[in-house]
């Protein structure tokens, strides 16, 4: 990718940092407090050290949330689906930062025209296998959006427009496989 391609914001060096998730993290306390930082792919091993994250619910004009099928290339939940994007703020990064560095990246999405805000957060730990875990404080920001996704298919490889209601009644009647942190994700963002 030519440095003319790059999403405004989005540096080579950022891109490349992505591509080899070669990220700093930052781990916190239950207080969502920092306490230091460490490899990404170090903090979801074994059990997992507990880690700000974020998940990105977004809606279109007609309120439909938007939900994305993670692709093979994922170590933790391939194939399964998820909200639009979720990822880690890198040191320094809030939340809306990681959003709007990441959207771009998976999704194609050009953030200068979403207007994202933070939802909330909760606690969670989830077990994929006993060499991955998610063991995370999740904010969860949420924005709206008129445009299709782009995808990088490295990320993901299929999206879909659904009701609220379609994705409660999935993960409820276990229709297809979601993340498990979708849910959760959706009752911060909206009322089920």
């Amino acid at each position: 990718m030519s440095n003319a391609t790059f999403p405004p914001g989005i540096t080579p060096e950022t891109w490349q940092k992505m591509v080899l998730e070669n990220e700093q993290i930052i781990l916190v306390n239950s207080q969502d407090e920092a306490i230091g930082q460490i490899g990404k792919i170090e903090a979801h091993r074994s059990k997992g050290q507990l880690h700000r994250a974020i998940t990105v619910v977004l809606f279109n004009p007609q309120g439909q949330v938007l939900i994305t099928k993670r692709s093979t290339k994922k170590p933790l939940w391939p194939l399964y689906w998820d909200a639009a994007c979720s990822t880690h703020p890198w040191i320094d990064e809030d939340c809306i930062g990681a959003a709007k560095r990441r959207l771009p990246f998976e999704i194609g999405l050009d953030v200068l025209e979403v207007k994202l805000s933070d939802a909330g957060s909760y606690e969670y730990h989830a077990v994929y296998n006993q060499e991955w875990s998610e063991n995370e404080i999740n904010h969860i920001v949420v924005g709206k959006i008129g445009t299709q996704p782009k995808l990088n298919f490295d990320e993901v490889i299929e999206f879909e427009w659904l009701q609220v209601e379609q994705v409660v009644d999935e993960i409820q009647k276990n229709k297809r496989p979601y993340a498990p942190w979708v849910k959760q994700a959706l009752e911060t963002t909206v009322s089920w």
